[in-house]
């Protein structure tokens, strides 16, 4: 899809045509991932293409020091350090769609996943009472 591709089929009541085969070949080719790096390199590329990565052993500690009702300074401190390389990551994977996207779609990923962390945090502090 193009950045001047009209999102939906048709323009001016006219109708865009697609043969089966053409729908088929391209529902195929999605499935296959024809022409992307594998899944597996992609994840290895995800969890291993940065050092802030290492800060992700904090989300299994963040639960477990929630569940086991741990001091409120070490949930707070395991939560943040757990909070930045998946904003990092989050902020990687939308600008990685809107390479597929188009600059239009991308921008609307960005702002709208860009603020995620705040909202969860907003969110968070709203439902304790602050």
């Amino acid at each position: 899809m193009s950045e001047r591709q009209p999102l939906l089929g048709h323009v001016n009541g006219a109708h865009s045509h697609h043969n089966r085969e053409g729908s088929f070949a391209k529902f195929k080719a999605l499935l296959l991932a024809q022409g992307q790096p594998s899944y597996l390199s992609s994840f290895k590329w995800f969890l291993f293409d940065s050092w802030w990565n290492i800060l992700l052993a904090f989300i299994p500690l963040s639960f477990i020091a929630h569940h086991l009702n741990w001091d409120a300074a070490y949930r707070f401190s395991f939560s943040f350090f757990a909070i930045m390389p998946l904003a990092r990551l989050l902020g990687e994977a939308t600008d990685q769609l809107s390479i597929e996207l188009g600059e239009t779609l991308g921008a609307l990923l960005n702002a709208s996943f860009g603020n995620a962390v705040e909202i969860i945090v907003g969110v968070a502090a709203l439902m304790q009472g602050e």
